[in-house]
């Protein structure tokens, strides 16, 4: 090495590192122990293995609702091309055991059920959710419509003092109806529902 440098600097020897460490957010991926957030320098100079640094990024898809609900949603005689390997490799499994292929694919018949069976309750839930906002709006009509007679035939009663706000000597209060928006609301809802 002495060749190579005009200038050789000696430092104090220090004792030397027993683990060697990544740079932050990286890891080592050795060639024998796999992935490891260090290595020790024992056991890593006695055998020949090799490491590098590596940066784990995570594969995050995302998925539209649509294309959720069409990858589990298909039509009762929905027919697909299988490749020639495909068409092999389900006839070697069959051959092989019926048994195997029976316990493989129950889960995936019992998970499309059972699918069906939580959208079947989701939507009787909408449908009691919707029934239960449609009697509110109906009992909150119905209250209005009193407290609107009650109101009319007060002023009437205080038709000499200008009215019950005045007899009052209060700020009038004005009814403001709102249930459109809730039958607007469930009507989108309902849309959407039969969307899907």
């Amino acid at each position: 090495k002495r060749h190579l440098c005009g200038v050789m600097i000696t430092t104090e020897k220090k004792k030397s590192a027993d683990w060697l460490l990544p740079v932050k957010n990286t890891r080592w991926i050795c060639s024998i122990i796999g992935v490891t957030p260090c290595l020790s320098l024992k056991l890593f100079n006695e055998t020949s293995e090799y490491c590098i640094q590596v940066i784990i990024v995570p594969k995050i898809m995302y998925h539209t609702e649509e294309f959720v609900y069409k990858s589990h949603i298909t039509q009762e005689h929905h027919l697909v091309k299988l490749e020639p390997f495909s068409a092999l490799t389900i006839s070697t499994l069959v051959m092989l055991g019926g048994a195997g292929v029976d316990t493989g694919g129950a889960p995936l018949i019992k998970q499309n059920q059972e699918f069906s069976s939580l959208r079947i309750a989701v939507d009787e839930d909408l449908a009691k959710i919707e029934e239960s906002i449609n009697a509110l709006e109906k009992s909150l009509r119905s209250l209005s419509e009193v407290v609107l007679q009650n109101r009319r035939g007060l002023d009437l009663l205080f038709l000499q003092q200008g009215g019950l706000c005045a007899a009052l000597k209060e700020e009038c209060c004005v009814y403001a109806d709102h249930t459109g928006v809730i039958r607007d609301t469930m009507a989108k809802l309902r849309e959407g529902l039969e969307k899907k």
